[in-house]
């Protein structure tokens, strides 16, 4: 290897453009490579190319619809915010809690925002 310290600033910023293109290259090399891989064992395996990217994704397998929501069936709200007007602001219960609702100790939803009839546990 060269000594780096004779290069002068722009031979040096050529020499790292460089060597990150290549570097860039080699990885990309590698990454098809590995899929080719994927796609040959997959086929000889008889596996659904789709089915193999379901089980590579993040959302642990769980094939989703083109809508991208998953398939667990549709719930009705359980809990409303008594506050807004419109009476939009729902809750099922699932995902992430609404900023809207108060919990009680219990860590349940108060009474106050429940729907009657909601499928909710009544306190």
């Amino acid at each position: 290897m060269d000594d780096l310290t004779s290069f002068s600033d722009d031979q040096l910023s050529t020499l790292i453009l460089n060597a990150q293109r290549e570097q860039q290259a080699r990885h990309e090399r590698r990454k098809a490579e590995l899929l080719e891989n994927f796609r040959a064992q997959a086929a000889a395996l008889g596996l659904d190319p789709s089915k193999l990217a379901a089980a590579f994704s993040k959302r642990n397998g769980r094939v989703h619809s083109s809508t991208g929501g998953d398939r667990r069936s549709k719930v009705e709200p359980k809990w409303r915010n008594p506050a807004d007007p419109t009476q939009t602001q729902t809750w099922a219960g699932r995902g992430r809690r609404p900023p809207w609702i108060e919990l009680g100790p219990d860590g349940q939803p108060l009474p106050k925002f429940a729907i009657a009839g909601g499928g909710h546990r009544a306190p």
